[in-house]
């Protein structure tokens, strides 16, 4: 093996040349694979694609040079020295250095990228390989000839000390990679689909598994790592052609139906296995055979007059259809199953009827009369062709198909008529179901009677397959797939993590814990390092779901609320279980300790109980006159509550006498509220356009408006966003965002988009960051007490640990130099101004001359002219008012707390309300020019941090008081003392 860094230079180009190849359009990229992987002549790609030679050579250059100009941008200036496709086999690391230096010797000049990977394959052996995934090294001529691009200018100078170079790829703790700017995953993603799974597809051979939703995704049975997909199966029309996957010979395949006909691909490259004959009417899916070779479809001529329909065979050998049945009945949705064999088929048909058919003979053996018109029973053929099973009438019925004889029904049968599927073990003995959507079910089909049953996860099982040898058994669970082990009903594809959507996460006060909570099915909390995705303990107790978390103020203890009624006291160093709190007031999906942590407050459905945590008893409650409660905050000075629930949204409530004190969201008619978690208390809605509003909860005043997807007019309630937090220094919020699923034409496609993270700034009311890495709605967003790492966790049982400095990110376009960075500090663009913050944070003497020379303490105006101007504002002439405003407008950010002292003691509406908004206006937080580049200039020195950075910080802490810049010096100092 390479030595490590060899191998993380491989991994880095290889992640790159992954995404690259996979995303060429599939005209472009499978006559590469073919040509350059899988050594095919042009004729012979050719004729596997389907066209002609001269069209196949044109598709290689366009291919080439496009795969030329893509890998350009990451300063590669080859078309790819490793491809990543599905072949199963170590390439020799002979073949590697050949192949390499095969075009180092044609090209005059040899890229120093191309020399460094010459050399690297000549001191491997062979290169290692994943199960399914090899990495095979290869040239492609557009390396070698010419480049008719234009000459690349000369990079330009960065800021001195600026990153240029993006981080080493990442891998969480199953060794599955992390996407750009994470640190951590806790839990894993592994089976899980991200919609909701309708089907489960099991190879013959065991290796792979497919899931099927709107579009497919495969996995290795094993393990439920993700396997790399033909682009053709993550949506259901490819062009125009219908696209399924099916066990086929080994494996999968997919069948691509065209007008023309029908075509068997390899699932993983989209390379062609086998021509078949066109299904008429198109679309309609056929069956395939588990030899790969036989066809079965049902054939109808639409003509007027003339709707006659025939069940016919294609045999591969032959190349010949035969006629079964000449009046078969309408298909049913899962109208095929074959035996092991391939010898025999059930037909099952729309009405519940199913013939039994011996191929080899072309006689039906056993028929089975219609149940009711649009039948859904479940139907199953055993592997060797000798049992079928119905599940029909409320009985589920098996019969002996060479004798035509019905054993025995079984007992306890599914409960849920005509829902999910039955399977057969490969011995015949053992028949699996679904009792009803929240239970698989085993029968003894011997005896007759129920082996046992196994809980689901989700609660919404579709199908159940068993593998090939019977020691797995696979269902679709929800949005992913779940694994048991038949025989004692355990799960084989726990990976330590959560089993459910989480729905809690809180991080300890030194930041070094984070704990997570699943709900309903998931009744286990978790403790996890968010620095390395190691689990440190699990709490164990509560009988159903975990909604709610919380660490106390000392991290001392820690507290989860669940949907058993409970509230639970834990040791978060052992994980023990310290106490239990029964209010008997519904589920407890809010808690929140006191800010002394004397007391833990729990929400329920009629009270907020608060309960004594040394004394291990419940104080007292404030009765509430909402629903169940799903929100707790404290607020700043601790005597407000801020609470929110099913009904009345939130509101404030005296913690001391239990009033209601005031309603933050008032005016918020029309909007739709938006978890938010934050320690300084804000809150959130969205209106049905979009925009986003954030909203002080102690004072009702937004801080912040910025746009975001439509909210659906036919379903209100339905948002884009799931959850928001405002960062520790208030400089930024963090949303969550559901994963966006475009459909179209019904399931004809399915375009996804990772769930993601988006990072705003404050000051600026524009995006900061975008982090995309869950592959199911992101449910939550926590930022870390330093607030340098953001939690944000899903609904595909996992949470991720962002870095929200930005040193985990590739490198953004850097300023041109320092002068360039002092300039983009007043970009109104956000990601752009934060560029130059980390330009400048990289080169600390830089940055410090520049603040220093261009930011100044905020001046206080003359309280003599200010007081003068107030006083216009009671003037009787219009025009004076209206000129004092314009005058007071330019002096407030300088004397903001005079005019907010003012605004108190005056008599007059009118007056309060000028002198209101003057004070809005200058303490807004969306700034520009010269006010936002100060409000940066802050964090660059407080990211800084050195002694010489506090100085400056101290200068300008020093300025107008009540100033924004002065009160923002302040804060950033004391956060930067606290971390000393």
């Amino acid at each position: 093996m390479p030595p490590a860094a060899d191998e993380r230079t491989w991994n880095e180009v290889r992640e790159i040349l992954d995404a690259e190849i996979a995303a060429l359009p599939e005209r472009y990229r499978l006559p590469l694979v073919l040509c350059y992987l899988q050594d095919a002549t042009h004729d012979e790609a050719a004729r596997q694609i389907g066209c002609p030679v001269g069209v196949l050579r044109g598709r290689l250059d366009r291919g080439r040079e496009r795969l030329r100009r893509r890998l350009a941008r990451y300063g590669l200036p080859l078309a790819a020295p490793i491809l990543v496709v599905g072949v199963p086999s170590p390439v020799p690391a002979a073949l590697a250095a050949r192949t390499v230096l095969v075009a180092m010797t044609r090209a005059e000049t040899a890229p120093s990228a191309l020399v460094a990977f010459g050399r690297l394959a000549l001191r491997w052996r062979a290169v290692s390989v994943a199960p399914v995934v090899a990495l095979v090294a290869f040239a492609i001529g557009a390396a070698i000839q010419p480049n008719d691009a234009p000459p690349a200018s000369a990079p330009l100078p960065h800021a001195p000390g600026a990153v240029t170079a993006a981080p080493e790829p990442a891998v969480d703790a199953l060794g599955d990679p992390l996407p750009p700017g994470a640190i951590a995953r806790l839990g894993s993603a592994r089976f899980h689909h991200g919609d909701n799974v309708q089907r489960v597809i099991v190879g013959a051979d065991g290796k792979l598994v497919a899931s099927e939703a709107w579009g497919y995704k495969m996995w290795a049975a094993d393990t439920g790592k993700a396997v790399p997909l033909w682009g053709g199966l993550k949506k259901r029309v490819l062009e125009g052609d219908w696209v399924v996957l099916v066990p086929a010979g080994e494996g999968l395949a997919a069948v691509v139906q065209e007008q023309t006909g029908t075509r068997l691909v390899d699932p993983t490259t989209g390379a062609r296995l086998r021509t078949l004959p066109p299904i008429k009417p198109f679309p309609l899916t056929p069956g395939i055979a588990p030899n790969g070779k036989t066809l079965v479809a049902v054939h109808q001529v639409r003509a007027p007059g003339d709707n006659r329909s025939t069940l016919r065979v294609w045999d591969a050998g032959t190349e010949q259809w035969t006629d079964l049945d000449r009046a078969p009945g309408n298909p049913h949705q899962n109208a095929f199953y074959f035996s092991a064999d391939s010898k025999t088929l059930a037909y099952h048909m729309l009405d519940g009827a199913v013939d039994v058919w011996d191929l080899s003979a072309g006689k039906c053996v056993l028929r089975l009369p219609a149940t009711r018109p649009q039948a859904l029973e479940p139907v199953a053929l055993s592997a060797d062709g000798g049992l079928l099973a119905r599940h029909a009438a409320a009985k589920l019925q098996v019969w002996n198909v060479k004798t035509g004889k019905e054993l025995p029904a079984m007992a306890d049968p599914p409960e849920l008529f005509g829902y999910g599927e039955l399977a057969f073990s490969p011995d015949s003995k053992v028949l699996v179901g679904t009792k009803d959507q929240f239970t698989i079910r085993l029968w003894d089909v011997v005896a007759g009677k129920k082996l046992r049953d196994i809980s689901s996860h989700s609660s919404m099982l579709r199908s159940v397959v068993l593998s090939s040898d019977g020691k797995r058994l696979y269902a679709a669970d929800g949005n992913g797939v779940c694994v048991w082990d038949p025989a004692t009903g355990k799960p084989l594809d726990d990976t330590g993590g959560h089993r459910y959507t989480i729905a809690a996460a809180a991080w300890s006060p030194d930041g070094k814990q984070l704990v997570s909570g699943g709900g309903y099915t998931d009744n286990i909390a978790r403790v996890w390092d968010p620095n390395t995705g190691r689990k440190m303990s699990e709490l164990v107790g509560h009988k159903s779901g975990v909604e709610s978390v919380a660490y106390s103020p000392d991290g001392a203890v820690l507290a989860t609320g669940s949907q058993d009624g409970t509230a639970r006291l834990w040791d978060p160093t052992t994980g023990k279980e310290l106490h239990s709190f029964a209010a008997r007031d519904g589920m407890v999906y809010a808690l929140a300790f006191t800010p002394d942590g004397r007391f833990l407050v729990t929400g329920g459905r009629k009270a907020l109980h608060v309960w004594d945590v040394a004394e291990r008893k419940e104080a007292r409650s404030l009765p509430t006159t909402g629903l169940l409660v799903t929100q707790i905050t404290f607020l700043r000075g601790n005597r407000s509550v801020l609470v929110l629930d099913n009904k009345s949204g939130a509101r404030l409530i005296d913690f001391a006498t239990g009033r209601e004190d005031v309603q933050p969201m008032a005016g918020a008619e029309g909007r739709a509220a938006i978890p938010v978690w934050s320690g300084n208390g804000h809150l959130a809605n969205v209106d049905m356009d979009g925009t986003t509003h954030v909203i002080d909860a102690s004072t009702g005043r937004e801080i912040l408006a910025f746009s975001g997807p439509a909210r659906d007019p036919d379903q209100p309630h339905y948002r884009g966003i799931m959850g928001l937090t405002v960062a520790p220094d208030g400089r930024t919020v963090a949303l969550a965002h559901r994963r966006s699923v475009v459909r179209a034409h019904e399931i004809a496609t399915a375009v996804d988009r990772l769930g993601e993270v988006r990072v705003y700034e404050v000051a600026s009311g524009t995006e900061r960051l975008r982090f995309a890495g869950h592959v199911d709605d992101v449910m939550g967003v926590r930022f870390s007490p330093d607030g340098t790492r953001l939690c944000s966790f899903a609904a595909d049982r996992s949470l991720l640990i962002w870095d929200v400095t930005g040193a985990r990110l590739a490198p953004a376009p850097a300023p041109s130099g320092a002068d360039a960075a002092w300039a983009d500090l007043m970009s109104a663009d956000a990601g752009k101004g934060f560029a130059a913050i980390r330009s400048l944070v990289a080169d600390p003497p830089t940055a410090l001359l520049l603040v220093s020379a261009g930011v100044k303490p905020a001046p206080a105006a003359d309280p003599k002219v200010v007081a003068e101007l107030i006083a216009k504002l009671g003037s009787d002439g219009f025009a004076e008012r209206e000129g004092a405003s314009k005058e007071l407008a330019a002096l407030a950010p300088t004397a903001i707390k005079q005019l907010r002292d003012a605004a108190g003691k005056s008599d007059s509406p009118e007056v309060r309300k000028r002198l209101t908004e003057l004070v809005l206006g200058a303490s807004g937080p969306k700034l520009s020019g010269d006010r936002l580049r100060a409000a940066r200039a802050v964090e660059i020195l407080e990211r800084i941090g050195t002694s010489e950075a506090q100085k400056v910080l101290a200068g300008l802490a020093a300025g107008a008081p009540g100033a924004m810049l002065t009160e923002d010096a302040v804060a950033a100092l004391a956060r930067v003392k606290r971390k000393k």
